[in-house]
């Protein structure tokens, strides 16, 4: 009887303990900048943030594709979050200059939807997130030593897709155009 009453109380707390959590979580957000990608928590105001009245340059290196062929790549998703949380936070669209260098196995992430089909049986899930991207102004790269290497040519590619010689070079290049790199 005494393990039945303790069994029950330790539920009981175990029960408290999730709705708690549930309660605490935060609210997630979409857009200003990119309206359905880029979920993003608020922080408060007083957390070190961009300062507001300063334009950045800045561009991300993706050598990862999407985890799964039905998936949206994460590091296409974090470079729509990083325009939305610093814009939510008072930074002007206008003042974020972002570019992405795509390469290695990220280069299937960029195909257009008749591509990933054949390769795939599927529509490309990157294809709306690339145009929204592609939309705020963000610069997309591709490598051309992966393109190449991959088997793969620039008409599999959704047409926001801009060729670079290579993936290293392109990335000397916009740090030299004062482009800082996100890690």
């Amino acid at each position: 009887m005494i393990r039945r009453i303790l069994m029950m109380a330790l539920l009981a707390l175990l029960m408290t303990n999730v709705v708690a959590a549930e309660q605490s979580k935060p609210e997630i957000h979409m857009g200003p900048v990119i309206k359905d990608f880029g979920p993003y928590v608020n922080v408060p105001e007083d957390s070190f943030m961009l300062n507001k009245n300063q334009r950045y340059k800045a561009f991300m290196d993706i050598t990862d594709g999407a985890a799964e062929d039905d998936a949206l790549n994460r590091n296409f998703e974090s470079a729509a979050r990083f325009l939305n949380m610093n814009a939510s936070s008072g930074v002007d669209a206008a003042n974020m200059e972002l570019a992405l260098v795509i390469h290695g196995s990220a280069v299937k992430d960029l195909f257009t939807d008749e591509a990933y089909q054949a390769q795939f049986q599927k529509p490309n899930p990157n294809t709306g997130l690339l145009e929204a991207l592609h939309s705020a102004g963000v610069e997309i790269y591709v490598c051309g030593q992966s393109l190449g290497f991959r088997g793969n040519t620039m008409e599999q590619l959704n047409p926001a897709v801009k060729l670079a010689i290579s993936a290293m070079s392109t990335s000397i290049r916009l740090q030299s155009e004062g482009f800082n790199l996100i890690p």
